[in-house]
């Protein structure tokens, strides 16, 4: 019973003595505010090309996996651009897609495409969608500055950045939805293509930041990379970035010819307090109920999503 006594009146004068210290009232020792927004990224596989990809998905089942997984912000890979929005270039399926989510969630969906390298192209573009009830969109799309390579063929799905805010004063940030060199050719061949890819996207940042007055950057979408050791992931890593899929989760389903592969990652600062707590998750679950029936009626990659706090702007 003593030294049960010892021990409680230890931890009491512990407490006394952050409570006097002033330590346990530091506001960078206690939780951020719970306030928070998901941001994903989809490679909806050849949306919009039935002669690629001849079971296009309903719209009524891309609204209710995109309400599942609760994002507020999705990236987007592999669009045709068959329509114009208010917003720019867009897709049939993705307007009615969306109408349907904010007309069951209460909210209003926008979406816009950027355009590829080769003028006409209308097929596999990348592009953003929001919830305009929750995030604004700042300003319009910016074509990052990349410097191409005489002896390789890269970015034909070119990056752009988007900036977006979640209130004023709050939380912003821009997204550089990416869809880098498949493995087509040979993954050899191909992963030096990335690794010049990855290089010559870090190298453009500093203007990209400058143009949007901001250091809160996500690289967000499908790297196409096969292994934890391609030299891609280490010059993004190496510059400044965490990838949240560092535990090589498999985002791409399983096809006859080929197994599993981890693509698609999420890239956050690891210096700003936005992203100290963003974990990836990948959408397994869905209302499809299997892997084949999803593949079959939806695509070939899951989304994946992470969550940031939104705080006092801090940029």
């Amino acid at each position: 019973m003593r030294r049960l006594g010892v021990m409680i009146g230890g931890l009491l004068g512990l407490v006394w003595l952050l409570a006097t210290t002033g330590l346990a009232a530091r506001p960078d020792l206690q939780p951020l505010a719970a306030e928070s927004a998901c941001i994903g990224s989809w490679n909806i596989e050849w949306l919009g090309n039935a002669e690629r990809r001849a079971d296009q998905p309903d719209p009524d089942d891309l609204a209710k996996y995109i309400i599942q997984s609760g994002v507020d912000l999705l990236c987007l890979n592999e669009i045709t651009h068959n329509t114009e929005t208010d917003e720019g270039r867009g897709n049939r399926t993705l307007v009615e897609a969306l109408r349907l989510v904010g007309e069951r969630t209460d909210s209003q969906w926008k979406h816009v495409l950027f355009p590829k390298i080769r003028e006409g192209d209308r097929d596999q573009h990348v592009g953003v969608a929001w919830n305009a009830s929750r995030v604004t969109r700042q300003g319009d799309p910016w074509r990052l500055p990349i410097r191409r390579s005489k002896q390789a063929d890269i970015w034909q799905r070119h990056p752009f950045g988007m900036k977006f805010s979640f209130g004023q004063g709050k939380t912003d940030l821009v997204v550089i939805p990416l869809h880098m060199k498949s493995n087509r050719g040979g993954e050899d061949v191909t992963a030096k293509q990335r690794a010049l890819e990855a290089q010559t996207l870090i190298r453009s940042l500093g203007e990209l930041q400058n143009h949007f007055d901001d250091d809160d950057i996500l690289l967000i979408g499908d790297t196409n990379v096969l292994k934890e050791t391609e030299l891609t992931l280490s010059r993004i890593t190496f510059n400044g970035f965490r990838d949240l899929n560092g535990g090589e989760h498999l985002t791409w389903i399983k096809s006859d010819r080929f197994a599993a592969a981890p693509f698609d990652r999420i890239f956050v600062p690891d210096d700003q307090p936005e992203f100290a707590d963003s974990k990836m998750r990948t959408m397994r679950d869905n209302h499809l109920g299997s892997e084949e029936a999803f593949r079959s009626k939806l695509s070939d990659h899951y989304m994946v999503t992470t969550t940031i706090r939104i705080m006092p702007d801090d940029d």
